[in-house]
């Protein structure tokens, strides 16, 4: 009997320590901080719901490409699968950039794609030698065959390319 609680004892231990002792995960998504040091943050408010891209898959949620004075961005993995892409034709530095109805900008969720119409981009770092690209940015985005609208807003990222 005193070997079976010398054996059993420190195995139930372990048992409830391991189980006792768990993360909760918050459901609840907030804003990242508007940052400029290349922490790999997105996030934005879409008609006032937060979107912060969480991984769901092999593929990356959030991208950049830069060539000569072309910036893209593309974060994924958003609420119900949504995503969010950002373009900048003729970038030059820190400053402003409208947001073009030239359908280079949008908000999709499932397969409803919604393209924007206006807003703004404000790029706050652009570091080439340490090849960080960080801003706030927002627009209004009309889905692509009806009349339905979002608004994205409070937007911001800092990422690295």
């Amino acid at each position: 009997m005193i070997n079976f609680i010398k054996i059993c004892f420190p195995i139930m231990l372990v048992a409830v320590l391991t189980f006792s002792c768990k993360k909760k995960i918050s459901d609840t998504l907030e804003l990242p901080e508007a940052t400029q040091r290349g922490a790999y943050t997105f996030g934005c408010l879409v008609d006032s719901s937060v979107f912060v891209p969480r991984m769901t898959s092999e593929i990356p949620v959030l991208s950049v490409e830069r060539g000569g004075s072309f910036l893209k961005i593309i974060a994924r993995g958003g609420p119900k699968g949504s995503s969010i892409g950002l373009n900048i034709a003729e970038l030059k530095g820190i400053g402003e950039y409208p947001i073009l109805a030239d359908g280079t900008s949008s908000y999709q969720i499932s397969s409803n794609n919604y393209f924007a119409t206006s807003g703004k981009i404000t790029i706050t770092r652009y570091d080439l030698s340490n090849k960080i690209v960080s801003g706030l940015f927002y627009f209004q985005a009309k889905h692509e065959n009806s009349d339905k609208t979002v608004a994205v807003q409070d937007g911001r990222f800092d990422l690295t390319f």
